[in-house]
């Protein structure tokens, strides 16, 4: 995402996402969304994102989740493919469920910022789209309800699944 895209989500949910006082050096609002945008892109786990942005990893968790929610309610104009863009999607969410859902909502809702600005499409990762590919070859096979998974877990993935 250009810095101008980014730019402009920040503007939209500073307000929401800014520590009431500078106390025991409170995380910038630029750093909490750069921390945030960092882990959706990566896929990598949150105390490595925590770790490159020098804060610790519960520090970290907290942030993914506030910023996260305040993305979700910006309002996705609609649904498109985001997985290339947000690897984490495919890469899996090391996340706590009750999150999972404001971070898939979070990405899609920057994917259509994205889209909307023209950002160009992310490069080819070949790892990515084995990745993709063998999700999608998962999700045409019969016998989905004899997957080894909660009852929860399910629910999301058929509903996110019925946006695609």
């Amino acid at each position: 995402m250009s810095k101008a895209t980014v730019w402009g989500i920040l503007q939209q949910i500073e307000r929401q996402i800014s520590s009431p006082t500078n106390r025991n050096n409170a995380v910038p609002t630029d750093i909490k969304l750069l921390l945030t945008l960092r882990y959706y892109a990566t896929g990598s786990v949150a105390r490595v994102v925590s770790d490159f942005c020098g804060v610790d990893r519960s520090t970290g968790c907290r942030i993914i989740h506030q910023v996260s929610h305040e993305i979700a309610k910006l309002r996705p104009r609609s649904y498109g493919v985001w997985k290339r863009r947000f690897p984490i999607l495919v890469k899996g969410i090391n996340m706590k469920l009750e999150f999972v859902e404001a971070i898939i909502v979070a990405t899609s809702v920057l994917h259509n910022i994205a889209m909307h600005n023209d950002e160009p499409q992310p490069e080819a990762d070949d790892e990515v789209d084995r990745l993709i590919e063998e999700h999608n070859v998962d999700q045409s096979h019969e016998g989905m309800e004899n997957r080894n998974s909660s009852t929860v877990q399910q629910q999301y993935i058929s509903y996110f699944e019925n946006l695609i």
